[in-house]
C-alpha cells in the first residue's frame, strides 16, 4: 500500500527530472527574493534618512523613496509569483505521488481492504501523498529563505557593527540547536497522526456511505 519511509516517496520524486529542475528553480527563486528584501530595503531607509533627512539632500530623499517604493512593489509582485509557482509544483508532486500510491493499492491482499474498508485506503493514499508534498515544497523555500536572510542579515549587521554581528551568531546557533530537537520530536508525532486521521476520515466516510443508502 505504500513505501516502506517518506524518504522513498522523496526519491520517487526526484527521480523525476522535470521536478527536480523545477524543485531547483524554486529554492534558487526563493533564495534571491530573500535575500534582495534583506539587504535593499534596510540600506534603501538607511540612506534615505541618513543622506537624506539628517544632511537635508530632499532630492536625494526623493530619489532614495521613491527606489525604495518602487522596489517593494517589485518584490511583492515577485513573492506573489513565487507563492503561485510553488501551489502548482505541489498539485503536480502530489498528483504523481498520489498515481503511484494507487498501483501499491491493487497488490493488497483482498480480506486487508474488506477488514479496513476502501474508504481507509482512500484516506491513507491522499493524506500520505500529501504529507510528504506539501512538507517538501514548504520546508524547502522556508529553509532557503531563511538561508537568505540570515546571509543578508548578518552581512549587513558586519558591515554596520562586527560586534553586533558576533551576537547574532551566538543567538542563530541556539535556536538552530532547539529547532533540530523539536523538529525531531514533531515528525515521531506525526506519523502516528496520519494513522488516526486515516482511520478516522474512513469512519466517517463509511458512516455518510451508510445514511445514503438507508434514505
Amino acid at each position: 500500500m505504500k513505501w516502506k519511509s517518506n524518504l522513498e516517496k522523496l526519491q520517487f520524486i526526484f527521480e523525476q527530472r522535470y521536478f527536480r529542475w523545477v524543485f531547483l528553480l524554486l529554492l534558487m527563486w526563493s533564495f534571491f527574493n530573500s535575500m534582495a528584501v534583506a539587504l535593499v530595503e534596510p540600506l534603501g531607509f538607511k540612506y534615505l534618512f541618513d543622506e537624506g533627512i539628517v544632511r537635508r539632500n530632499f532630492r536625494l530623499f526623493a530619489i532614495v523613496g521613491l527606489a525604495v517604493v518602487v522596489f517593494g512593489t517589485l518584490w511583492r509582485l515577485s513573492s506573489f509569483f513565487l507563492e503561485l509557482y510553488a501551489r502548482r509544483f505541489k498539485n503536480q508532486i502530489l498528483s504523481a505521488v498520489s498515481l503511484r500510491m494507487l498501483e501499491f493499492y491493487h497488490h493488497l491482499p483482498y480480506m486487508e481492504i474488506l477488514r479496513k474498508g476502501a474508504d481507509y485506503f482512500v484516506a491513507r493514499i491522499y493524506d500520505e501523498a500529501k504529507n510528504v508534498t506539501e512538507p517538501l515544497v514548504d520546508v524547502g523555500t522556508r529553509l532557503f529563505q531563511a538561508v537568505a536572510m540570515v546571509i543578508g542579515a548578518l552581512g549587513l549587521c558586519f558591515y554596520l557593527s562586527p560586534k553586533l554581528t558576533g551576537t547574532l551568531l551566538i543567538v542563530i546557533t541556539g535556536l538552530i540547536y532547539g529547532s533540530r530537537y523539536f523538529g525531531a520530536k514533531m515528525q515521531s508525532q506525526s506519523k502516528r497522526q496520519q494513522e488516526w486521521e486515516a482511520e478516522l476520515k474512513g469512519t466517517i466516510i463509511g458512516v455518510v456511505h451508510a445514511v445514503k443508502e438507508t434514505r
